[in-house]
């Protein structure tokens, strides 16, 4: 008997592993719909309102390019909801990743943490540590050490879900 119950339990097991094993497709999304949700927050963080609007999900994003930094989306539904100002938080289920400014067409201001940035003369949209892109100074390597852990969460997600280009 106890051969018997060790048999069906090393069976059960493997079984189990093959279940898992098999679920496991990189190419596809891991599950129904995005973890990630990006809400405005307004043009301070001074708080989150948790009444405040998605703007768009991950299922929203075809892909993004983490060396370029492009984020395409897969419709205009993104595209139509971003404000043409503003701050935007980037979340993961119920974890806060980061936030992020709204930076449209070429300005004549300085930013020193990330941006969303939309190039209106490409019509493309780009995730830069900092406005404009070249800036490099001391604040803008802090603020990016700070985000690094979160960034790093949201390139899996993305990668997890196939958006990862």
């Amino acid at each position: 008997m106890k051969c018997f119950m060790k048999r069906l339990i090393a069976i059960g097991t493997v079984l189990c592993a093959l279940l898992l094993l098999s679920s496991c497709d990189n190419n596809a999304r891991l599950q129904e719909g995005s973890s990630i949700t990006v809400i405005e927050i307004g043009r301070t963080f001074t708080g989150i309102n948790l009444t405040d609007p998605v703007i768009f999900s991950g299922d929203h994003i075809q892909w993004f390019n983490a060396t370029t930094r492009e984020i395409r989306f897969r419709d205009n539904y993104a595209i139509e909801r971003i404000p043409q100002q503003g701050t935007l938080l980037f979340k993961l289920s119920n974890h806060d990743l980061f936030i992020a400014r709204i930076v449209q067409g070429d300005q004549d201001i300085e930013h020193e943490d990330l941006v969303l940035y939309h190039d209106t003369d490409l019509d493309r949209f780009y995730l830069y540590n900092s406005y404009p892109k070249s800036l490099n100074t001391e604040s803008v390597r802090i603020n990016e050490e700070i985000r690094q852990e979160n960034w790093s969460i949201f390139i899996f997600q993305l990668r997890a879900e196939g958006c990862l280009k």
